[in-house]
């Protein structure tokens, strides 16, 4: 009998991508008389094969699947079906499969998760490349938050290892340039011509490298330890909730010596805490 949180999770699961059948199949139709239709005829793929991984991982765990799901109002425009789907599947990523894969273990069961979430990474992937071809703006917005809300103290952010005496943010989910300059004590204008790299300011993703400029700062902050550095043998990974070095060296293909190798500030018994920065080979396989 799967336990309590495996079961919600699951089950949130296969309603999610149940419930966003109707949202594709409105976007493949209107996607036709866009610039953007065959990166949209992939996404709608991916996501009919989503749903046939979630029934297969509900059956993987022995869970009976729900009864019912909820019914979206579909928008009749593609900019609108584009950030609706954005923001589910965002809300996806952080309630369901991240929150899932801590809790499988059984073998079968995990080759579907991590199926499942590689199509889910493609998507993301094609989502904002669409977003770009249409010029769509993307902010991840947690459910019932504003996406312009006023900065109360929070979590300490997580900063990367400075670069040359430049201090990094690592942009989290629900994170906008003007939120980020906030915290930090920088005007937007500041930040925006610290990060020339950013063409579109309006449109920054959860996992991007953000320059502070010199002065701002959070009080109480401190620097992640060092990280195997910067250069192209590998790349940066934050630790999520319920990660083990075990876990992340298995999402990534990778042994756990071969990842506290990688990572010489680790030591035994490889305690790691969510927000943590540590570095995955470059030969790592996508989770």
């Amino acid at each position: 009998m799967p336990d309590r949180q495996l079961t919600e999770a699951s089950m949130f699961m296969w309603s999610r991508e149940r419930e966003l059948v109707p949202v594709y199949d409105r976007l493949l139709t209107l996607g036709a008389s866009t610039d953007c239709l065959e990166e949209i005829r992939e996404l709608c793929a991916l996501h009919q094969d989503k749903v046939t991984d979630c029934t297969a991982l509900l059956a993987a765990l022995g869970v009976e699947a729900p009864g019912d799901y909820a019914s979206l109002e579909t928008p009749e425009d593609v900019k609108a079906v584009i950030i609706l789907v954005w923001n589910k599947e965002n809300e996806s990523l952080d309630r369901g499969w991240l929150r899932l894969d801590p809790l499988i273990e059984d073998e079968s069961a995990r080759a579907i998760l991590i199926r499942a979430s590689r199509r889910h990474a493609r998507q993301i992937q094609l989502l904002k490349e669409i977003a770009r071809k249409c010029k769509i703006t993307l902010i991840v917005v947690a459910p019932g938050v504003s996406p312009w809300p006023v900065p109360a103290p929070g979590p300490t952010p997580v900063m990367p290892p400075a670069v040359g005496g430049v201090q990094e943010y690592i942009v989290q989910p629900g994170d906008t340039m003007w939120l980020i300059a906030a915290r930090f004590g920088v005007t937007l204008d500041e930040l925006i011509r610290a990060n020339p790299q950013i063409r579109n300011p309006e449109l920054i993703y959860p996992g991007e490298i953000i320059r502070i400029p010199r002065g701002g700062a959070v009080p109480g902050t401190a620097p992640a330890p060092p990280a195997g550095g910067m250069g192209p043998a590998g790349r940066r990974y934050i630790v999520r909730q319920g990660d083990t070095i075990e876990i992340i060296a298995r999402r990534f293909g990778l042994n756990v010596s071969e990842l506290a190798a990688f990572n010489p500030q680790l030591e035994p018994p490889y305690t790691l805490a969510p927000g943590q920065v540590i570095m995955i080979p470059a030969g790592g396989a996508v989770g």
